[in-house]
């Protein structure tokens, strides 16, 4: 069985009457239907006992204007808020509001996330709370405690080691977080950028490396040959440049060995066999 489309809100301009589409009614679309319709009540110039009269008329999904036409005397006589309650009964599922709420708690800020973004994702839910179902929603206070309780690693030992003072209000603390969550993203990219250059240091050195090689390779062939006088082969001699510090430092995190510079080398740079040959 295909799943039913959402329905959508429609509105050309605030003082016009909005539209509900046919399909599916969600939280998040009831919370739109319900804010468009506040929205026509204030600027319509209609007086509220008509508001009801023209929304629920303009409701286009089948059962929906079945439900009105069946008591639209009584539904006529509702406020917005009776009728937005009788609407939220009759097309959410019985236990939307607690399935929210446990959204909401169980909620915890993904690593590598920024905290602004999971904040205002998990707000954004506590709204459709308190247009909908008011009792199942979170205080400010509530909201805060559950979401510093529920920040990324980096960030909760932020917090630990510079608390934010209870006393300021709801406003001022999601931005000092969000300095602080920022202060981190910024320390993890300048982290990034070193790595990078770390490693493109080390495929410059192994580059050196393969280099040298294959100049040690012609620089044999060379003094092999009948041909060659012994002032060729030693003109013929691989020099390396000089070691740069990155490339020390790269050679000693992996036990490398100074003169030959291979990583893993197995000996120290005296007892190397490019030492002992002077080469």
């Amino acid at each position: 069985m295909e799943m039913s489309p959402l329905a959508e809100v429609k509105v050309s301009k605030l003082k016009d009457c909005p539209m509900l589409t046919a399909g599916k009614v969600t939280p998040l679309i009831l919370h739109t239907w319900t804010n468009a319709c506040k929205h026509f009540l204030k600027h319509s110039g209609k007086e509220p006992e008509e508001i009801v009269s023209f929304v629920a008329d303009a409701m286009l999904e089948p059962r929906l204007q079945a439900w009105y036409q069946s008591g639209s005397e009584r539904i006529d006589g509702l406020t917005l808020s009776q009728y937005i309650q009788e609407l939220v009964d009759l097309v959410l599922d019985k236990n939307w509001a607690h399935q929210i709420k446990q959204q909401i708690l169980s909620a915890k800020q993904p690593e590598g996330s920024r905290f602004v973004d999971w904040r205002i994702e998990v707000e954004n839910l506590n709204a459709l709370l308190i247009t909908s179902s008011k009792k199942h929603s979170f205080t400010e206070g509530a909201l805060r405690d559950l979401l510093e309780a529920n920040t990324r690693s980096a960030l909760a030992l932020k917090l630990y080691t510079n608390p934010v003072s209870e006393d300021v209000n709801y406003k001022t603390w999601a931005d000092t977080l969000h300095a602080l969550d920022e202060e981190l993203w910024n320390k993890d990219k300048r982290f990034e950028v070193r790595m990078t250059a770390g490693k493109a240091e080390k495929k410059s050195l192994l580059s050196r490396l393969s280099d040298r090689k294959e100049g040690a390779s012609s620089s044999s062939s060379s003094t092999n040959s009948p041909s060659s006088s012994s002032s060729a082969s030693s003109s013929g001699r691989a020099r390396l440049h000089g070691l740069t510090e990155t490339e020390r430092a790269l050679l000693i995190e992996f036990k490398g060995c100074n003169q030959c510079r291979q990583f893993f080398a197995g000996h120290e740079m005296a007892d190397c066999p490019m030492t002992k040959s002077n080469t």
